[in-house]
């Protein structure tokens, strides 16, 4: 076990190179393990995981202070892994299994103590701050934005312009020319309009309809009395 490897450099105490290193591959241990909890695994084994965070609480507490270290440089990781509801139970267990201790008789030794707490609460606090953001936070409305018109925009059964209005009409008409100009003048009219040069235009066809029918009836005749 790494941890253990670590813990036998740190009893000797003779190579700090030793004890750096070793305690350095117990963090990229840990780092490795956690990182396979991760979207959907995560959520699902949330259970697994406080099973590993409580079990390694139970193991630093064994030999106070000899084994803290392990907090810290093996359970870290995992306490990344937990929804900040779960953060307040692991910080209450922790603090009472060391609430009869005196820490100021080593303080160097219940550091790895200090900086596991001071973690489990500034993960609960910024947790509960991202919650606070995010319930002010406006909700965006989902969709395409509207494209902006570059036309103003008309009532569609106001058939009256304004001078403005008529004198960016005339000056289009005069840039641009052909069947454009039908279909942009047909576009700004009200809808109202719209039908009145239609109903001239079928009466119109109507009188051309009814002129071909004539002159195709007389025609007969016409050829009848040349023969």
């Amino acid at each position: 076990m790494a941890y253990e490897r670590y813990m036998t450099y740190l009893r000797e105490g003779e190579n700090q190179n030793l004890i750096a290193k070793s305690y350095s591959e117990c963090q990229d241990l840990a780092n490795r393990l956690a990182g396979y909890y991760v979207g959907a695994v995560r959520i699902k084994n949330k259970s697994e995981i406080l099973k590993i965070i409580q079990c390694g609480v139970q193991f630093a507490f064994v030999d106070l202070p000899k084994q803290l270290s392990f907090l810290e440089a093996a359970l870290v990781p995992f306490v990344s892994k937990l929804p900040s509801s779960d953060i307040p139970d692991i910080l209450t267990d922790v603090q009472k299994r060391a609430q009869d201790t005196d820490m100021n008789e080593d303080p160097s030794a219940w550091r790895p103590y200090l900086t596991f707490v001071e973690h489990l609460r500034e993960k609960h606090a910024r947790n509960e701050v991202f919650h606070e953001e995010k319930e002010e936070k406006p909700v965006k409305r989902r969709g395409r934005p509207r494209k902006p018109r570059d036309e103003p925009v008309r009532n569609l059964f106001d058939g009256n312009k304004s001078s403005d209005e008529e004198s960016v009409s005339d000056s289009d008409q005069r840039g641009h020319g052909g069947d454009d100009d039908d279909e942009d003048d047909a576009f700004d009219q009200p809808l109202i309009n719209t039908f009145r040069p239609s109903a001239s235009k079928l009466r119109s066809l109507k009188g051309v309809s009814q002129q071909g029918t004539s002159s195709q009836r007389k025609a007969p005749t016409a050829s009848g009395s040349n023969s």
